[in-house]
């Protein structure tokens, strides 16, 4: 143990009393106390003379003895005889044989017996002392013990006292002692802290006990607490910010040592540190797929988080960037406390809308494929005409027949939107259409026909061996035609610049006529005009095979050729004028008889009988066309 110590010679003949001190100086500051033990002097003399047998006593000046300490506890001071076979004896140096024995008992100066000796401490096991003691022993004596620290020090006195007869020879006497100042152990208790309201499991017991030495092992113990980490111990009230505690202070781990402060009281309380348990949570998710309920595609992850155990986690689809509401419903994982890893799979699903499948009553007489579908799906739909009618498409606005799908077709599909929708079926009178008229399935009396290109209606009529267009073509300018409509082999359309008229129908050049195919070379017939697809422009040839049978004016114009005068329109020679309307019929073929030059038909009715004759005529007059079946 940690203490101060001197040595005290006693001497006789001329008697000294000489004493040294040294510092034992093993103890560190500041955590261990500091203890300083000093003398007054470090010699003692006293001489006696003796004159009888009875002996002579004398005392020596006293030396003071001064000790401080910052020990917690104070210290003990004692005295103690080096380990030797003579510890009691002041001994002769010059012979080693003469000697002075010890006092047996505490003693007054009269009580001394001759040649003997004791020493006078001015405390003795704490307490005031005023008798001369026995020479101390190899077991210390206690001189003081405190119970403090003293900055200030404490003092002491020692003084040396002897009685000598003249029988001892004279010399010097002496023998060694030591003084000693050893702080006392201080007293420490170290408490253990969970640091929480749980259970843990495995906490150190309390320590507590007195401090021989400055080190305190902390117990190599792990404490265990469910969902959370044991991080180490700290000598400060830990703060915690999401569920992870910090440590203002030391941090310790268990086996490590605690260096002790003897200075201070040791009371010291260890608190565990903590980190709550994470877990991971996933969401993923998979969406219905088109036209195929209860089926879906494959999970996608849309949302991680790691989260301390005991958090509470939640999600929506609120939290999908650009979510399509208006396709999907809304979906979520209901909070709940993570206890876990933990991944949420979510079926999001599409949204349900109203078909109403609506019909024109004039001519539909039902439609079946209302009801109540999820986006995407596709609908079968169908619409039945009344008796005498005809279905002729299907629109999602009332009376036009173009917006999806097939159309043109009673029985299709359609995709359900990402809303409520309406659709219509739309019908008309029954219509037998031009281009799916053929030479051998003209009618033989005059029947009215429509073209799908526009559904205008047109007479037509097999006359010898020809089907006759007996009105005259009207489709309009601006109007696309299609090979799959027309006497074409690529989409044409109307120029603007053609002209139509409600008494005589279209007024066409050339060009248009031919559908802009004809050969400016001439000497060859046109082969694609604007005629309905599987009809064509008559040819010359065709004209003069009509008129052998009408060969006057009069008769085309009658039944059942129905030839109407609408005379011509010149750009030739006047500004786009109308000429001969009334009296003159003009009809182009598709022959060609010189360059810039097609053939052409006319008729005249200013006098009865006039023969219906052909001519020539520049491509930029515009004139009227009749066409026949292929």
């Amino acid at each position: 143990m940690p203490y101060s110590a001197v040595a005290l010679v006693g001497l006789f003949g001329l008697i000294l009393f000489p004493v040294s001190f040294v510092i034992d100086s093993t103890e560190a500051a500041p955590v261990q106390s500091t203890t300083t033990l000093t003398l007054s002097t470090s010699d003692i003399s006293a001489e006696i003379a003796p004159g009888n047998s009875a002996g002579t006593f004398v005392a020596s000046d006293p030396a003071t003895v001064s000790v401080t300490t910052n020990n917690y506890s104070g210290y003990t001071l004692g005295i103690t005889a080096n380990n030797n076979t003579d510890n009691t004896k002041l001994i002769n140096t010059s012979d080693n044989t003469a000697y002075l024995t010890s006092i047996s008992s505490a003693s007054a100066p009269a009580d001394f017996n001759a040649n003997n000796w004791g020493y006078l401490p001015s405390k003795l096991n704490g307490t005031a002392n005023s008798a001369y003691q026995p020479a101390p022993t190899t077991t210390t004596t206690t001189l003081e013990a405190t119970n403090a620290a003293n900055p200030t020090a404490n003092e002491y006195t020692i003084t040396l006292g002897a009685k000598a007869n003249y029988t001892l020879p004279e010399g010097t006497y002496e023998n060694t002692f030591t003084l000693t100042a050893v702080v006392n152990p201080v007293a420490y208790t170290i408490t253990y802290n969970k640091n929480t309201e749980d259970t843990v499991e495995n906490m150190p017991e309390n320590q507590s006990g007195s401090i021989e030495d400055t080190d305190i092992t902390i117990p190599n113990t792990t404490p265990t607490r469910d969902h959370y980490t044991f991080q180490g111990w700290c000598n400060v009230t830990p703060t915690t910010d999401n569920g992870i505690d910090s440590c203002g202070g030391t941090t310790y781990q268990p086996g490590d040592t605690i260096n002790m402060n003897k200075t201070t009281a040791n009371n010291t309380t260890l608190y565990a540190l903590w980190k709550v348990d994470i877990f991971t949570q996933t969401t993923q998710v998979r969406y219905e797929v088109a036209n195929a309920d209860g089926t879906y595609g494959s999970y996608t992850t849309v949302d991680t988080q790691t989260l301390n155990y005991g958090a509470s986690y939640s999600w929506s689809t609120s939290q999908i960037q650009n979510f399509d509401t208006a396709t999907y419903n809304s979906a979520s994982v209901a909070a709940y406390t993570v206890t876990e890893a933990h991944t949420n799979q979510v079926n999001i699903t599409r949204k349900s809308y109203a078909l109403t499948v609506n019909r024109n009553t004039s001519y539909i007489s039902s439609v079946t494929g209302a009801g109540t579908y999820k986006v995407g799906k596709v609908v079968s739909i169908s619409a039945t005409a009344s008796s005498g009618n005809m279905f002729t498409g299907w629109s999602q606005t009332a009376g036009t027949t173009s917006s999806f799908g097939s159309t043109s077709s009673a029985s299709t599909t359609f995709t359900m939107p990402a809303s409520a929708a309406t659709i219509y079926a739309n019908g008309s009178v029954s219509r037998t259409y031009i281009q799916n008229i053929t030479t051998s399935n003209c009618p033989t009396s005059r029947t009215l026909v429509y073209d799908s290109r526009d559904n205008k209606g047109y007479y037509i009529q097999k006359i010898g061996s020809l089907c006759w267009m007996t009105s005259n073509l009207n489709i309009t300018a601006g109007t696309n035609i299609t090979p799959a409509n027309s006497n074409i082999t690529s989409n044409y359309t109307i120029p603007s610049y053609a002209e139509n008229s409600s008494t005589y129908g279209g007024y066409y050049d050339y060009a248009t006529a031919s559908a802009g195919s004809y050969e400016g070379s001439g000497g060859n017939d046109i082969t694609q005009d604007i005629c309905p697809k599987g009809w064509k422009l008559p040819s010359y040839s065709n004209y003069r095979t009509l008129l052998s049978s009408y060969n006057t004016g009069a008769k085309l114009a009658a039944s059942p050729w129905y030839g109407l005068y609408g005379g011509h329109r010149d750009w030739a020679f006047s500004d786009g004028d109308y000429s001969r309307v009334g009296s003159y019929m003009y009809y182009w073929t598709s022959s060609q008889e010189a360059e810039g030059w097609g053939n052409y038909m006319y008729a005249s009715s200013t006098s009865a009988g006039q023969d219906f004759s052909e001519d020539w005529g520049p491509e930029d007059v515009d004139m009227n066309i009749r066409c026949i079946a292929k």
